[in-house]
């Protein structure tokens, strides 16, 4: 009997040691409740509340390197069939269709976007990275840091997200048309569109790419008759670009593109790697449709570092 009951008090301690864990893990990040992990990928990385976390840098470099291979469109079904349920890459296109303006991106690349989460986060090894429109953040897993001070928790070191695109030539580029008519004035009347198109050149902590996308917008009137720009869609779309880069210090010219139905904003990644990205020119060539039909609208857009 005496053993029995020595038994009972060593599980009432084993469940007390639990909910004490538990308790102490709520302010952390990656949360204690519903802890469940899926083993994927040949063991390069697993999908643990949401959050991808790769086993080391080189198996990030590997994953990269596969889904490069990918287009857009291909990316849903890779998550799904790797259990990644809130994909970066997912929320922004879904904010996209139900938002009523074009929103920007966090990531515009929709290939690293794909293995962060819609928080911004990601871990390599032992260490939790969580990305914002500027900075980069990272801080040991089982520190506790919440997102509440992780800005100025001394546990988190801080890093600069380096954008090439700070000079004004590296601007997006507006082009306005009509379904009879290119190149109208920017003050268009109601029913008119205009496309945006970007580039990017970004080095985060572990990735760094560039690209360019395009974006539709169409000019609409609001219950007080005021006009504005809202979201539309392309029927079809096709993003081709060509860049010349360096990648710490390595020369690179590269060339790419992709498609995309039914959507608002499609990009197009060009180069990619791990380190710094130094872009010195962008050639984006768009073309696309609306009504499945005619016409077919072209558009070229240009972005270097050193001439308008």
């Amino acid at each position: 009997m005496k053993k029995n009951y020595k038994n009972l008090f060593i599980i009432f301690l084993g469940i007390v040691a639990t909910l004490i864990s538990c308790e102490k893990e709520t302010t952390i990040i990656i949360p204690c409740e519903k802890v469940t992990s899926i083993n994927i990928s040949e063991n390069r990385f697993l999908v643990k509340d949401g959050i991808i976390h790769f086993t080391n840098l080189n198996s990030f470099k590997s994953v990269m390197a596969d889904i490069k291979e990918l287009k857009t469109k291909e990316l849903e079904n890779w998550e799904v069939e790797n259990g990644i349920e809130n994909s970066l890459r997912k929320f922004q296109e879904l904010s996209n269709e139900t938002e009523e303006v074009c929103i920007n991106k966090l990531i515009p690349d929709s290939h690293f976007a794909t293995v962060v989460n819609k928080e911004g986060l990601f871990a390599i090894g032992d260490s939790m990275h969580y990305i914002t429109h500027d900075k980069e953040y990272v801080y040991k897993l089982g520190d506790e840091v919440s997102l509440d001070n992780i800005r100025s928790n001394n546990k988190v070191r801080v890093f600069d997200i380096v954008k090439d695109n700070s000079a004004k030539n590296w601007a997006d580029k507006y082009f306005y048309f009509n379904k009879t008519e290119f190149g109208i004035p920017p003050s268009s009347a109601y029913k008119s569109y205009r496309v945006i198109c970007y580039a990017w050149s970004t080095s985060w902590l572990a990735y760094c790419s560039n690209g360019c996308g395009i974006k539709c917008e169409y000019r609409d009137k609001n219950w007080l008759g005021q006009l504005y720009w809202r979201k539309a869609r392309f029927d079809n779309v096709e993003v081709c670009g060509q860049a010349r880069y360096y990648i710490n210090s390595k020369l690179f010219a590269s060339y790419n593109c992709d498609s995309g139905t039914n959507v608002s904003d499609e990009d197009c990644f060009i180069g990619q790697g791990a380190g710094t990205i130094y872009t010195y020119w962008i050639a984006g060539n768009f073309n696309f449709k609306f009504d499945n039909g005619w016409p077919i609208y072209y558009v070229e857009a240009d972005w270097d570092y050193l001439y308008e």
